[in-house]
């Protein structure tokens, strides 16, 4: 699915979300303490990375994202809220900006316990 299409799609939620107290709000993290690391030592190298240095930092620094783990669908979300708070960019721009983060930043995967033994 495009992510003009996808945009559309939760845009509505947004919209929704934002004007009943900023709850969707709540789920971008704050920017991390001052590591002094600049964010291109923070970012994993990756198709879309300077993709998302160009267009991001335009109003908070890059390296944000580098605490945060989202689904594919959870990155869509902040992206578009991103987008209702003025992020300017291509449609194609977002695009990489979404699957650099969905690989980069994948969410978090809890070890599975393993099964109990059937050894008798």
């Amino acid at each position: 699915m495009s992510f003009i299409v996808r945009k559309l799609a939760f845009s509505a939620v947004a919209v929704l979300l934002l004007s009943a107290g900023g709850a969707l709000a709540q789920t971008v993290a704050p920017p991390p303490a001052q590591s002094g690391v600049p964010a291109p030592a923070i970012l994993p190298p990756g198709p879309g990375r300077d993709t998302l240095m160009q267009v991001c930092s335009q109003c908070h620094s890059p390296d944000i994202v580098a605490t945060q783990r989202h689904s594919a669908d959870g990155w869509h979300n902040i992206i578009v809220t991103m987008i209702g708070r003025g992020a300017m960019g291509t449609d194609d721009q977002f695009d990489q900006i979404e699957n650099y983060l969905t690989n980069a930043f994948p969410p978090d995967v809890k070890a599975t316990p393993a099964a109990p033994s059937t050894k008798e």
